[in-house]
């Protein structure tokens, strides 16, 4: 039988097996194509601790997370940053690949 969780957080990636000697949660990573292999990882002293708050948190009140927060907060900024730039490349005719505006 398939080890279904329902999970309601949507930087949720996976989190260890019991029977991992490290008891983590992994959720999405803010920066992708850095050149390292690095992950968002929260570590825990004991799997037991980790189900606990995988129950608190991507389970269920995934808004409170201190780590949803963070990324929810940082994909935001980045969210503004693009609309803010396509705005300016409005205003001023500058960007679009390029291409000059009216060819």
């Amino acid at each position: 039988m398939p080890n279904i969780r329902r999970v309601d957080c949507p930087f949720y990636v996976t989190r260890s097996t019991a029977d991992k000697k490290s008891a983590t949660i992994t959720c999405r990573n803010i920066e992708n194509n850095l050149g390292f292999d690095v992950k968002n990882q929260v570590v825990f002293r004991a799997h037991a601790e980790k189900e606990n708050y995988a129950q608190l948190f991507c389970e269920d009140m995934y808004d409170t997370c201190p780590y949803y927060k963070a990324i929810y907060r940082y994909e935001s900024q980045k969210g503004e940053k693009r609309k803010h730039g396509k705005e300016e490349d409005k205003l001023t005719g500058k960007g679009g690949a390029g291409r000059k505006k009216g060819t």
